[in-house]
């Protein structure tokens, strides 16, 4: 019986003890999930992230039931994982506005010229930029380029050259900081309506990063490989007004096509007042034209700058004709004029001249440019048995298009009357230097004489009245000038291209360009830019010119 009463007094003994055990595990699960739903209430307004303290583990419950994993338990656990994607939110936002890295950026190895393409895989797809040492890397998740690229050589701060978003990796957040501002514009410059009609008003000289000084505007080109044909044609067009206003806004070039989005991106790097660096490189145009001309325009071989102009422009007319469908574009605007063509049939001794067949046939036809046939240089010295760089003025070689003299074509049998009946706003001319026998091409080296600012021209007015009042022969020649000019006084010259060289190969292309608002002229061989006097301009030998219509006003 004693045995039994102490086995007895222990079980009550073992029971009670388990009893108040339970109790006590009971109670402190009570006052942690009374702990929680505090938490949970405060969290719910908002977080502090300087006042967080991480939660505590959930605590560890032997043998729970399933109403305990269905009820409070469950929404522990939502609560907790609730709670830790706020946190890293809050964590992003702070770190955006802080990054540690930014330091470490290196604005003189920043280059966004080249052609936007992964070095690691070549893909164009979500490129980023190293802001510290300057490489074009592929993603941003991780296993990506760019994310083995901030863990290998820990450069952290990466942008988007799409979107122009900064994101630190491999943490992964993007940084919002006012810093960046001059590398996001050095990559997409913007420009308001306003901004771009002060273009032509503003030539103060710029200090970029490197220290160089610069104009917006006139700034060089880097030429890759013998691409002196490109530099010279692309920098005659950003300065012509029509065409420099469209392509500078980003409106009238986004969602059309390669080819006019990144000579619109080139134009805005061009006149950017921000730029890093006094030049600037046309190295992603050029690829875009050597898939767009299907290899027919490429770095290496020397290239006809009247060759890639007249390409050039019709495939910028067709893609913007091509995304706006309207009848005229910018380009019809700016460079087209009308022509009329009277052809006539030579006529054999056989026919008769009244014969329908040698009837003259008249069509009129739109330009873009206009050909100026030069006369052929002296084949012998003059008497001081020296060969004398002959001159023509621009006025005698006009004469091909004043509707009254006819010009041979032996290769077609006929011959041909223009006469002009539409003059564009700006007047590309084309003086044909080169010409080709069976053997080799040849340069002709004469001089054209072709008219200077409006000011100039008036004074030489004044001076032909006065010579004009004294002999009327002279007035007779210079009505045959006004004729054959065809209101050719009404423009003035803004961009020249010459060629300086014995042959078209071994030769060097430059352009002379006018800056309006100083009234000077600037010389642009490739990278060198240098100011030079007006006579200079007028004693090369010019090749592509573009004249611009006189304002009425002025």
């Amino acid at each position: 019986m004693e045995k039994y009463e102490k086995e007895k007094n222990d079980y009550k003994h073992k029971s009670h003890k388990r009893k108040t055990q339970n109790e006590k595990k009971t109670q402190k699960i009570e006052k942690e999930k009374d702990y929680y739903q505090k938490k949970r209430t405060k969290t719910k307004n908002k977080i502090n992230y300087y006042d967080y303290q991480p939660l505590k583990a959930i605590p560890e419950i032997d043998n729970p039931s399933t109403e305990e994993k269905n009820g409070w338990l469950a929404n522990l656990y939502e609560n907790n994982q609730f709670q830790q994607q706020k946190i890293i939110k809050m964590n992003q936002e702070y770190y955006s506005q802080h990054c540690p890295y930014l330091d470490t950026i290196d604005r003189s190895r920043l280059d966004f010229d080249f052609e936007k393409v992964c070095s690691v895989t070549l893909s164009s797809v979500n490129v980023y930029g190293c802001l510290v040492c300057g490489k074009y890397l592929q993603g941003r998740g991780a296993g990506s380029c760019a994310f083995l690229h901030s863990l290998e050589l820990e450069h952290h701060v990466f942008i988007n050259l799409k979107t122009g978003k900064v994101y630190c990796l491999p943490d992964d957040y993007e940084v919002d900081d006012p810093s960046l501002n001059d590398i996001k514009y050095f990559l997409k410059p913007i420009y308001n309506q306003e901004q771009i009609t002060k273009l032509d008003q503003s030539a103060i000289l710029k200090r970029a990063f490197d220290g160089t000084s610069y104009i917006p505007g006139f700034v060089g080109l880097n030429n890759i490989k013998r691409t002196d044909w490109l530099n010279v044609s692309i920098q005659a067009l950003v300065h012509v007004n029509l065409i420099r206003d469209f392509f500078i806004s980003i409106e009238n070039t986004e969602k059309s096509s390669l080819l006019v989005e990144t000579f619109g991106e080139l134009t805005r790097k061009i006149w950017n007042s921000q730029n890093f660096r006094g030049h600037v490189s046309p190295h992603e145009l050029l690829q875009v034209i050597r898939t767009a001309s299907a290899k027919k325009f490429e770095m290496g071989p020397n290239y006809d700058p009247f060759d890639f102009l007249t390409w050039f422009l019709n495939s910028l007319n067709f893609d913007i004709l091509k995304k706006n469908r309207t009848k005229s574009t910018v380009i019809t605007e700016a460079f087209q004029g009308k022509l009329k063509i009277n052809t006539q049939k030579y006529s054999s001794a056989k026919q008769n001249e009244t014969d329908p067949q040698n009837s003259p046939v008249v069509s009129n036809t739109p330009f873009f440019f206009l050909s100026l046939d030069l006369p052929p240089l002296p084949l012998f010295p003059d008497n001081s048995k020296k060969n004398i760089i002959p001159q023509v003025p621009i006025y005698n070689l006009l004469k091909k298009y004043d509707g009254i003299s006819f010009h041979d074509l032996p290769v077609r049998r006929e011959k041909r009357q223009y006469v002009i009946t539409k003059l564009p706003r700006f007047l590309l001319v084309h003086i044909r230097r080169f010409s080709k026998n069976f053997w080799f091409e040849e340069k002709n080296n004469t001089i054209v004489n072709f008219p200077e600012r409006k000011r100039e021209r008036k004074e030489k007015e004044k001076e032909k009245e006065k010579n004009d009042s004294d002999s009327d022969s002279d007035s007779d020649d210079d009505s045959d000038d006004e004729n054959s000019s065809i209101s050719f006084s009404r423009y003035h010259l803004i961009a020249n291209i010459c060629h300086d060289g014995p042959s078209p190969k071994e030769g060097k292309l430059k352009i002379h360009l006018l800056n309006k608002n100083l009234g000077k002229w600037f010389e642009f061989d490739d990278l060198d830019v240098k100011e030079v006097i007006p006579q200079m301009v007028a004693v090369s030998e010019a090749y592509i010119q573009i004249y611009q219509l006189d304002d009425p006003k002025i």
